[in-house]
């Protein structure tokens, strides 16, 4: 990361890694405020309620209406092989395995 200043507002560029055994993908999430590092980390693993998520493993949340949301994430590992995460959204949190802070963006407070 370029720069940062935890007393100054920005946007915050997090990445958020997914593993099964050694298949894994990643999600890309925006969030703004102050630079708390702890706090951006804490709310990353809430990546699922930000407006735009980005990701390179076609990550998908399934809104279902009779039972609870459920995800959908293609992992690949080292060999390029592919595994077909499927779980419901509650169970997301089991499958992070790292939380970082990739970029940061000073932004003027209006």
């Amino acid at each position: 990361m370029y720069r940062h200043n935890p007393q100054r507002y920005g946007v915050y560029k997090v990445k958020v890694t997914l593993q099964y055994d050694e298949y894994k993908g990643h999600l890309y999430g925006e969030d703004e405020g102050h630079g708390e590092g702890w706090e951006l980390l804490f709310n990353a693993s809430e990546i699922t309620q930000y407006d735009q998520i980005n990701s390179d493993c076609d990550y998908e949340r399934k809104f279902l209406k009779e039972s609870y949301d459920m995800f959908e994430a293609k992992l690949v590992n080292e060999k390029g092989e592919t595994y077909l995460l499927n779980d419901y959204i509650y169970n997301l949190n089991d499958y992070i395995t790292a939380i970082e802070i990739i970029e940061c963006q000073e932004k003027e407070l209006k």
